[in-house]
């Protein structure tokens, strides 16, 4: 039991059309795996479509080896195709050692999200920091799109915004928000990525916009359910 809670697993998802076609293909290559992933080099890797593995005996076994692990020093990463959606799942699986269980998730976590920015890498995508704290079901191109066009906007509007009532303020970012996460709240499912923009901008904003922005993102990370209004005009 203690092994078990000392292994510590991230399951995470890299979401786009283009998926659908290629898989976990493009993302990382069967005909050039990569010698290192989030940093740490590569001491193996099994594909499970290869003969080495045994003869492919139906299409239903196809789909089910369709999958391709790498061995690291205190972890392994596996990649394979949605088969009904068009995503590609990266799982890391870290041992935690004597690192204790806290650390050794925070460092899952960290090797979890090094592996996605490279996989992601090798179909064109270069995420900002901030795009990268959205939750996985949202496509790849709508999370660049967060850390461009919806970048803009909320730099263009921190004057304004930061001089608006609180609810204004949660309801504007809700209302621009809409289609980058989905649920009843699109701002709670963004909180972590919003609140991390936010306090980007507010480093190029004048003192007085400053000050309201990174108060907003410590609202926003801890955001509570508001009544809806009319959004800021």
């Amino acid at each position: 039991m203690r092994q078990l809670s000392e292994r510590c697993a991230q399951h995470r998802h890299a979401r786009n059309p283009r998926f659908s076609a290629i898989g976990a293909n493009d993302a990382i290559p069967r005909d050039s795996p990569p010698a290192a992933l989030g940093g740490t080099t590569v001491l193996g890797a099994r594909d499970f479509l290869s003969e080495q593995h045994g003869p492919l005996r139906s299409e239903t076994e196809r789909l089910s080896r369709n999958l391709l692990a790498y061995d690291l020093d205190q972890a392994q990463v596996v990649v394979r195709p949605s088969g009904t959606e068009p995503k590609a799942k990266i799982y890391v699986d870290f041992e935690g050692g004597a690192l204790g269980l806290p650390q050794a998730r925070r460092r899952a976590e960290e090797l979890a999200a090094q592996v996605v920015d490279e996989c992601i890498g090798r179909i064109g995508f270069r995420l900002s920091p901030h795009a990268s704290l959205l939750p996985d079901y949202i496509d790849l191109d709508l999370k660049l799109q967060f850390g461009t066009a919806f970048r803009e906007e909320l730099k263009a509007c921190a004057d304004r915004l930061s001089a608006s009532s609180r609810d204004e303020q949660l309801e504007w970012l809700r209302q621009r928000l809409a289609r980058f996460a989905g649920g009843s709240d699109p701002l709670e499912a963004a909180a972590s990525a919003v609140s991390s923009l936010l306090r980007e901008v507010s480093d190029e904003s004048r003192a007085s916009t400053r000050e309201a922005l990174l108060n907003l993102g410590v609202v926003v990370q801890n955001i509570p359910p508001v009544p809806r209004l009319d959004p800021l005009s």
